[in-house]
C-alpha cells in the first residue's frame, strides 16, 4: 500500500483527532481539513486559503501532519511563526510526551505555508529518518504498512490532541499572530511567486 506514511498517516491522525476532540467543549472553533495535491506544490491548501482569504485574520493556528509514522527517525516541527509560538509549542508537546526538533526555515512545499503567508502561526509535523529531512521509503513502493509505526503515530496524535484542546479552551494565548521577523520577507516573496498569494 504505497503512501502508508506519506500521507495516510496524516489522514488517520486527522480522523482520530476528530474522535478525540469531538468530546471537547471548546471556546474556539476547530477545523479539521484534509488537503489534496500537496505534492503539486500544496495546491489544495493554497486554494483553500485563497477561498477563505477574508477570514485569514480570524485563523489562530495551523497544525499540519505529514508523514508522521516512520519507525525510525526523529519528530520534526517546521515552524512559521514567532519564537514565542515555537517555544510554547515545543514545551507543551514535551509535556504531552512528544519530543520534537524545531526547524524554522521557510518551507513552501508543505500545506502550512499558504496560511503562514497571511501571518497565521503554522507548523508541519513530520518524522524524517534521513539527513536533510527525507525518509528512505519516501515516494516508493516501500512506503507500505510494514514500514510504519502505529506507536509513533499514536504519540503524535495524543500530543497534538492535548495541544489543540488546550488552545481551543483558552480565552487568551501566550503568543501572538504573525511570523518571526526573519521569516517575513522570504515568505511574502515565495507566496507571491509560487502561489500568487498576497496578504
Amino acid at each position: 500500500m504505497p503512501g502508508a506514511d506519506d500521507n495516510a498517516s496524516g489522514v488517520v491522525a486527522l480522523l482520530e483527532l476528530a474522535a478525540l476532540l469531538g468530546r471537547e467543549k471548546p471556546l474556539r472553533r476547530v477545523r479539521l481539513v484534509s488537503f489534496g495535491a500537496e505534492e503539486q506544490l500544496s495546491v489544495g491548501s493554497a486554494c483553500y486559503v485563497a477561498a477563505y482569504k477574508r477570514e485569514m485574520a480570524s485563523f489562530g493556528v495551523v497544525l499540519n501532519l505529514d508523514s508522521i509514522s516512520s519507525p525510525l527517525g526523529h519528530h520534526w516541527l517546521i515552524r512559521a511563526g514567532s519564537n514565542a509560538f515555537g517555544t510554547w509549542l515545543v514545551k507543551r508537546l514535551g509535556r504531552a510526551g512528544l519530543d520534537v526538533a524545531e526547524r524554522t526555515g521557510t518551507m513552501p512545499f508543505a500545506d502550512h505555508f499558504p496560511f503562514s503567508a497571511f501571518g497565521v502561526p503554522s507548523v508541519t509535523f513530520m518524522r524524517p529518518n534521513m539527513d536533510g529531512g527525507m525518509r528512505w521509503q519516501h515516494h516508493s513502493a516501500q512506503d507500505a504498512l510494514e514500514n510504519v509505526s502505529a506507536d509513533e503515530l499514536i504519540r503524535v496524535v495524543h500530543a497534538v490532541a492535548q495541544v489543540t484542546g488546550e488552545l481551543a479552551r483558552a480565552a487568551r494565548w501566550p503568543f501572538s499572530r504573525g511570523l518571526a521577523p526573519e521569516q517575513r520577507a522570504e515568505t511574502a516573496r515565495m507566496a507571491k511567486e509560487l502561489f500568487g498569494l498576497r496578504a
